[in-house]
Formats: C-alpha cells, sequence, structure tokens
C-alpha cells in the first residue's frame, strides 16, 4: 500500500449529530498504522481510504474503485472496531461517505485475496473472539424484544390473532 497526504479541504458531510461532524484535529500515528492493519487483514482492497485531514491510503499496483471518506474520529473507531456493523452505522450516520460507486467499493471489500502471514493470524483470532452474549443473557434479549403481551397483537390482528409472513428472494 502507499500512502500521500493531499490536501482535500473541508468535508462537510449532512449535520446529523456528532457522529457526522468533520474533526478539525489531526489523525494520530497509531489511528493511521490500525487503518494499514485492518486494510492488510482485508487482503489490500482496491479502494482508496481518506481521512478527515487528507491523510490517504490507496492500492498499491492497482486502480483504485472508488474512495472510502472518513470524516471524523469517531466514525475510524467505529471502521476499526467494529467492522461490518461500523460501517453501517458510520455510513448511515453521515460519518463516512463514498465518492464513486459503493457497490464496487462493497465488491472490493468483500472480494479481496485471502491475507497471508501475520494478517491470516489476526483474521482468524478476530472471527474465533467469543461471544459476549451468556445463555441467560439471550433469554433475556429474547424475553424483552418478543414478549409483549397480547394487548399490542389486538391492537392490529383479527379476532383469530393470526398473521403470516413471507420471503420471495
Amino acid at each position: 500500500m502507499t500512502t500521500s497526504n493531499p490536501v482535500f479541504g473541508k468535508d462537510r458531510p449532512e449535520k446529523r449529530g456528532a457522529a457526522s461532524r468533520p474533526s478539525k484535529d489531526r489523525s494520530r500515528n497509531y489511528e493511521r498504522y490500525l487503518l494499514r492493519r485492518v486494510l492488510d487483514a482485508m487482503g489490500s482492497p482496491c479502494f482508496t481510504v481518506a481521512l478527515w485531514d487528507g491523510f490517504s491510503i490507496s492500492p498499491e499496483g492497482a486502480t483504485s474503485v472508488a474512495t472510502l471518506r472518513v470524516h471524523n474520529r469517531f466514525a475510524l473507531n467505529q471502521l476499526l472496531r467494529q467492522g461490518d456493523a461500523g460501517f453501517g452505522d458510520a455510513f448511515s450516520s453521515g460519518g463516512i461517505s463514498v465518492e464513486g460507486d459503493l457497490v464496487a467499493l462493497l465488491v472490493a471489500a468483500f472480494s479481496a485475496p485471502e491475507p497471508q502471514g501475520i494478517a491470516s493470524v489476526v483474521k482468524r483470532v478476530q472471527q474465533r473472539k467469543p461471544r459476549a452474549n451468556t445463555h441467560d443473557g439471550s433469554r433475556e434479549n429474547i424475553h424483552h424484544h418478543y414478549d409483549i403481551g397480547n394487548d399490542f397483537y389486538q391492537l392490529w390482528l383479527d379476532k383469530e390473532m393470526q398473521y403470516t409472513c413471507a420471503y420471495f428472494p
């Protein structure tokens, strides 16, 4: 991977809360290091990542299909700590944006070659991370979300309290 630090100017995403506000400070060396390691672990996908201060990482020896623009430190932390879920949260809150083809960026991210060496070890360790929820915790979550009583269902179901669901791929 090659890195550069061009001046992109100020990014102004929609103002939808703290997560979408651009950071005014510079990215830190450890953040840049972690970002490089994550991209290495992904198999060096062919898209550019540009941080809020103009620092960017581009694919080496390949054409970038799109640019993932990270507007603030909070969004970068979401990407680094939460992976796919962090991407979705940061994208929906305006903390990141994609310049170019979003679908091409996602395809590049998920079809990059499998990493070799230490990066493959890191990926396997992350995939084997134990789940934080316990059996009792799962039971409480199910109760909280689904055991809401018949009063709710009587508001919109017929007198037999029946409903169906279908999925057509």
